[in-house]
């Protein structure tokens, strides 16, 4: 995972003779939501299989205020 600008971006691919990909998956923070991209949907199809009609280009993860809770 590299960081380019303000984006996180995992990458992986393989060029194989009867199969290919190009996964190019980003991460990003704005207005207090974590946007995850995968405008190919080669991460979705090929490397983190979600199931049928399930993708991760677009999904938006709103952050919370709440706090994690503590142990006594």
């Amino acid at each position: 995972m590299t960081r380019v600008g303000d984006k996180l971006v995992y990458t992986e691919s393989d060029s194989g003779p009867e199969f290919s990909f190009n996964c190019k998956l980003e991460f990003s923070l704005h207005d207090n939501k974590l946007t995850i991209s995968d405008s190919n949907f080669d991460c979705s199809n090929w490397v983190f299989t979600c199931g049928a009609r399930v993708g991760l280009d677009g999904v938006e993860l709103p952050k919370v205020s709440q706090t994690c809770p503590v142990s006594d």
